[in-house]
């Protein structure tokens, strides 16, 4: 899945689901397990958790952040 040629956005995400399924990953206690206590570790990480999907002219991060935006 990974050497697969690129394709368009979202695509990859039903290859991958597919494949998954098919290996029965899906029904794999141990994985399962592993996967939430996996996404727990990444959601704890770091300061602040931002979905600035859609947005325009956002600055993230920084201690002493500076932005100068020009919108046409």
């Amino acid at each position: 899945m990974l050497d697969a040629e690129q394709v368009e956005p979202g695509v990859w995400e039903a290859r991958l689901r597919e494949e998954l399924i098919a290996s029965g990953a899906d029904r794999d206690q141990e994985l399962l397990v592993a996967a939430a206590e996996f996404r727990v570790l990444v959601r704890s990480e770091g300061k602040y958790q931002v979905d600035a999907s859609g947005a325009k002219g956002v600055q993230i991060g920084g201690d002493h952040p500076t932005q100068f935006n020009a919108f046409n």
